[in-house]
């Protein structure tokens, strides 16, 4: 940062070049600035018969299987139909889709499922109705299996873009346009008195 300032220092002959492209990017990146979005995340577990065995370590393979099962036309649209019902909420099944994400997993008996919206409640209704109908089609499809839905849900405030980053980037982006046109403007005051000088 204390590079890029002593940058436009040493060309301070010239700060209107670079202080418009400055100020029209930092304008652009305002719209992203304190962009909050909210994440609540639930989890599903699975396990072997009775007493919450762990899985065997080829069950544990099935895990991301499962996982892809997330985004089913029928799991959506049955979490569709429930946030309808339950929460007065009309919402797209690709918004649905799209809102909707799980985490990998490599190893362990843990579906983590995240669901993220601008409204937070909106985020917690979607996470809730996916969630359980993912819960009652995992029911269905591995009856031997335990399946379970866990109480560690979680609702975080997760920010876009931050006011430093924003800052940091636009005085960059900024700096190498008016760097641009103050060489352009250069090249051409070379051509002109170059020609000037060859009349």
């Amino acid at each position: 940062m204390k590079t890029i300032f002593s940058f436009l220092h040493s060309n301070r002959n010239n700060w209107e070049i670079y202080l418009f492209p400055i100020v029209v990017c930092l304008a652009f990146s305002a719209l992203f600035i304190n962009n909050d979005n909210y994440v609540y995340t639930t989890e599903i577990q699975i396990a072997s018969g009775a007493g919450q065995k762990q899985l065997k370590r080829f069950d544990t393979t099935s895990i991301s299987v499962y996982q892809t099962m997330l985004k089913n036309p029928d799991i959506i649209a049955s979490a569709q139909r429930a946030l309808k019902k339950d929460y007065n909420v009309d919402i797209s099944q690709k918004l649905l889709v799209k809102n909707i994400t799980t985490t990998p997993v490599l190893s362990g008996n843990t579906l983590i499922i995240k669901a993220s919206n601008s409204n937070p409640e909106l985020a917690i209704a979607m996470g809730k109705q996916v969630t359980k109908s993912l819960f009652y089609v995992l029911k269905s499809y591995i009856p031997a299996k335990q399946v379970s839905i866990t109480s560690t849900s979680t609702l975080k405030n997760v920010k876009k873009v931050s006011v430093s980053f924003a800052i940091l980037i636009s005085v960059i982006l900024g700096s190498a346009i008016g760097l641009s046109i103050q060489m352009l403007a250069e090249y051409k005051a070379r051509n002109h008195s170059f020609e000037k000088r060859h009349k």
